[in-house]
């Protein structure tokens, strides 16, 4: 068994756990099929707005446009937000930026 099936299933296993790891995976090279790229895997999860659990601010965006609508949900799908509660304003502030275009809801959503 090579590195990238060994990295995937301990990235895997991580966020089974609770505590996630971001793997990614370098090519000397681009393959020659398929995307046709050199870095591959979940190298993009944007910048860590929870700390406790390693949750990035696109994997939360995602969420949230995905159909989170408040930081307890985000909490259910990710755990972000459910430890220490840091992060829980910046959940509130993405939510209201991402998950609505009516200005009203997203001032019900940064209340809540």
């Amino acid at each position: 068994m090579g590195a990238v099936p060994l990295a995937g299933a301990i990235a895997q296993l991580s966020w089974l756990k609770g505590h996630p790891i971001a793997a990614f995976f370098v090519r000397k090279k681009p393959k020659e099929h398929g995307a046709r790229l050199a870095v591959e895997g979940l190298a993009n999860t944007g910048p860590i707005v929870c700390a406790c659990f390693g949750v990035g601010r696109n994997t939360i965006c995602d969420t949230i446009a995905g159909g989170a609508r408040s930081a307890a949900d985000i909490g259910a799908k990710l755990k972000a937000g459910t430890n220490c509660g840091s992060c829980i304003p910046e959940l509130k502030r993405l939510i209201a930026q991402t998950g609505t275009r009516d200005p009203e809801q997203r001032k019900l959503a940064a209340a809540n």
